[in-house]
C-alpha cells in the first residue's frame, strides 16, 4: 500500500496598512481572526490629525496605501496577493475559495468586493485579490495619478472611475460571501468575511467595533437575533410615523 501525501498549499500573502488610530481594530479584530493560511504583511502609516473618512488625514492615508500596493506588486511579480483594509474580520478561512476563484477566472487580473448587493454596481476596495503583473502595476499607477490630480478623491473613487472606462485590466467581483456592511444588515446567509464600512464622523472606530459586536451577537443567537432586529425595525417605523 502506498500512502499519498498532499503537499500543503503555500500561504497566500495578505497586505494591510493602518494608522495608529486603527491599531485597536487591527490587533483585536483583523489580526485576531486572520487564518494561518494567510501570511500577513502589515505597515503602520504615520499618524495624522485624523484618519476618519473624508478628512485630509484619511485621503493622505489612502494615497500612502496605493503607493504601498504598487510596491507590493513589484515585490511579488508573477504571484497573486491580497490587499485588505483592517476593519475586516474573518468568519472562515478564505484561502481555498480564493484559489478556486483564481483558477476559474484565468483572464481576470483583479477581484473586488461589491459596494452593494446590486448585480452591477461600484466596487469596494476594502478587500482586493490581484495578480502581480505589469498591467496591474500600471492600473494602480493610474489610480495614484488620478488621486493626485483630484485631491478630494479617495482610492475607491479613482478605482471606480477607471473601471468604468478602458482601464487596461480585466476584473471581476468577489462572491457575496465577501461581505460588507454596505451590502445590508444583517447578512442573509453564510459569509466568509465581514467588512465594517459605512462609518462616518469622528466616532468611526467606535462604529466599527459596534458592528463587530453585532456580528458576534448574530453568530451567537442566529435567528433569535434576526427576529429581534425585525421587531426593532418595526418599532422604529412606528415611532417615526407617530
Amino acid at each position: 500500500m502506498i500512502d499519498t501525501v498532499t503537499a500543503p498549499q503555500p500561504s497566500l500573502k495578505i497586505y494591510a496598512c493602518y494608522t495608529p488610530s486603527h491599531g485597536e481594530i487591527f490587533r483585536d479584530y483583523f489580526a485576531a481572526t486572520l487564518p494561518d493560511s494567510l501570511a500577513l504583511h502589515s505597515t503602520t502609516i504615520a499618524a495624522r490629525d485624523s484618519s476618519d473618512f473624508g478628512t485630509a488625514g484619511f485621503l493622505q492615508a489612502v494615497t500612502d496605501k496605493v503607493e504601498l500596493i504598487i510596491a507590493s506588486v513589484d515585490d511579488n511579480s508573477g504571484s497573486v496577493i491580497i490587499w485588505s483594509d483592517v476593519d475586516i474580520v474573518f468568519l472562515s478561512d478564505p484561502a481555498e475559495e480564493i484559489r478556486q476563484i483564481i483558477a476559474k477566472s484565468q483572464e481576470a487580473d483583479l477581484w473586488f468586493q461589491r459596494e452593494t448587493r446590486e448585480p452591477e454596481n461600484d466596487v469596494n476596495v476594502g478587500f482586493i485579490v490581484m495578480r502581480c503583473t505589469e498591467k496591474v502595476r500600471s492600473f494602480w499607477s493610474s489610480v495614484l495619478e488620478l488621486m493626485k490630480e483630484n485631491p478630494q478623491w479617495n482610492d475607491q473613487a479613482a478605482v471606480n472611475h477607471l473601471l468604468q472606462g478602458k482601464c487596461g485590466v480585466a476584473w471581476d467581483y468577489l462572491p457575496g460571501e465577501f461581505y460588507a456592511r454596505s451590502h445590508g444588515w444583517p447578512p442573509k446567509g453564510k459569509i466568509t468575511l465581514y467588512h465594517a464600512n459605512c462609518t462616518m464622523g469622528d466616532d468611526a472606530i467606535g462604529q466599527k467595533i459596534r458592528q463587530f459586536r453585532q456580528l458576534q451577537l448574530l453568530a451567537t443567537y442566529g435567528l433569535l437575533y434576526k427576529a429581534f432586529l425585525k421587531i426593532q425595525k418595526v418599532g422604529l417605523k412606528a415611532i417615526n410615523r407617530s
